[in-house]
């Protein structure tokens, strides 16, 4: 089992060797995820259980939402908890030594069908269906385009836009607590959520793409 330094060290050479101590709030984030991995490395579980968790909590989120009163509230819980679990399988992988290419490519499918099913927490909630596939074609369109440009020789991520996987989350967060707050105004926190989401979405893929094209031609 890594110790707290080589994990940091570890992280450091997965993400182009950011120096974790150098962006705000990267490393008090790794602490965490540090600590929140050791126990379960400890008793040998996988990080694909961890990865699989995480879907199954966003899942929990949709089923959650569709209740209507106050249980959004909940989703957003459930939310956060799928967002932790997201970072805590990658810290399992790493303190157990047990990263793999197949567990990289698994990560990434379940972020993706995390986010959908966000997006399904939204629908249920009264989110315009234009909005969300707009929004879910955007996302998919961006995270295409990174992994493209990896393949075609780019070193690294490329440009971290305004929407990324926790901007992501956090809109979701919005509007799971909107909603259950305030029940008689979910499909007005919907509405207005969707649309800070696909604003968003679009911003970051021409931010990603402007980034690309003078990258790589």
């Amino acid at each position: 089992m890594l110790d707290r330094q080589g994990y940091f060290a570890n992280w450091s050479a997965l993400h182009s060797n950011i120096d974790p101590g150098s962006v705000r709030f990267v490393a008090p984030w790794l602490r965490v995820m540090y600590a929140a991995s050791r126990p379960l490395v400890a008793r040998g579980v996988s990080p694909h259980s961890v990865t699989a968790a995480g879907v199954v909590m966003a899942a929990a989120a949709v089923a959650a939402s569709a209740a209507g009163a106050h249980w959004p509230l909940l989703a957003a819980g459930v939310i956060a908890l799928s967002a932790l679990l997201d970072g805590v399988d990658g810290a399992v992988a790493v303190v157990g030594r047990s990263e793999s290419r197949w567990g990289y490519v698994l990560d990434t499918v379940a972020d993706r069908c995390s986010e959908l099913l966000f997006l399904g927490c939204a629908f249920v909630l009264g989110a315009p269906v234009p909005l969300l596939i707009a929004i879910g074609a955007s996302t998919l369109l961006q995270e295409s385009a990174r992994a493209r440009a990896v393949a075609a020789g780019l070193d690294d991520v490329g440009v971290l836009t305004v929407w990324e996987r926790p901007s992501r989350v956090v809109t979701a967060l919005v509007l799971t607590i909107g909603c259950g707050l305030v029940p008689s105004s979910s499909a007005f926190v919907a509405l207005m959520s969707s649309i800070v989401g696909v604003t968003l979405a679009l911003i970051g893929f021409v931010q990603l793409m402007a980034v690309l094209r003078r990258r790589l031609s």
